[in-house]
């Protein structure tokens, strides 16, 4: 058996940056545990109700993080980037044609 179910599993139990939760709490609603943890009240079960309240707001979360995340980077990228050049009709352009095929025998002759 190869590492990749652990990498996947390792890979959906982290935080990530974007949603600031953990791909399986998204998913499933819960984060897996590896082992046994003493202190958890395993008699008190949660209601549907319970649970459908707490998906609705952990994913209204998660949508604001990415969100958040989509006008840093946003942000970011329009630091560097500089206003489009206007054309108008009757410009003189230079054009690239490395890529154009022909039916014409030369380069010279198919203008």
């Amino acid at each position: 058996m190869g590492l990749l179910p652990f990498t996947e599993f390792q890979y959906n139990n982290q935080v990530h940056s974007s949603t600031q939760h953990p791909s399986f709490l998204l998913d499933t609603g819960h984060v897996p545990r590896m082992g046994f943890k003493p202190d958890q009240p395993w008699s008190r079960m949660e209601s549907v109700n319970e649970f459908k309240y707490r998906m609705k707001d952990t994913l209204e979360e998660a949508k604001a993080a990415l969100a958040k995340s989509k006008d840093d980077m946003m942000l970011y990228y329009n630091r560097k980037r500089s206003s489009a050049l206007e054309f108008k009709t009757g410009d003189m352009v230079f054009f690239n044609a490395s890529d154009i095929q022909t039916t014409q025998p030369s380069k010279k002759l198919s203008h």
